[in-house]
């Protein structure tokens, strides 16, 4: 009984913690910038740019169907406000992020041009 409270006690070091998620992740390949991984499957980098502009599109939807909800079951309480100020919170950042991607894909492909058409 004493060896188990003692395992118990020295639970909470980070010595004794499991391996992070994002640790796993980048040994198996799937932190590796925008891409595939190894495995051929895409970076969790290109997927999230990729939901990024997908957001872009879908939460302008979003709003306006729940304009139209808030329109039929309560003209008179404009809750949709919220909803929407939230929603263009998270839109401002999506849209930050596919922005920066675009600068950064944008950058690489300057970057190559001009690496191509200088002569050694």
């Amino acid at each position: 009984m004493r060896s188990r409270a003692v395992h118990e006690e020295d639970s909470w070091r980070p010595s004794t913690w499991p391996r992070s998620f994002a640790h796993r992740l980048r040994e198996a390949g799937t932190l590796c910038g925008l891409g595939t991984s190894q495995t051929g499957e895409p970076t969790m980098t290109r997927r999230s740019t990729f939901g990024s502009i997908r957001f872009l599109f879908t939460a302008p939807l979003i709003v306006a169907f729940l304009f139209v909800i808030n329109l039929v079951t309560s003209p008179g309480h404009w809750w949709v406000q919220w909803a929407a100020l939230g929603l263009g919170i998270a839109w401002i950042i999506n849209l930050s992020r596919v922005i920066r991607a675009l600068l950064l894909v944008g950058g690489l492909a300057g970057l190559a041009a001009y690496l191509s058409r200088r002569q050694w």
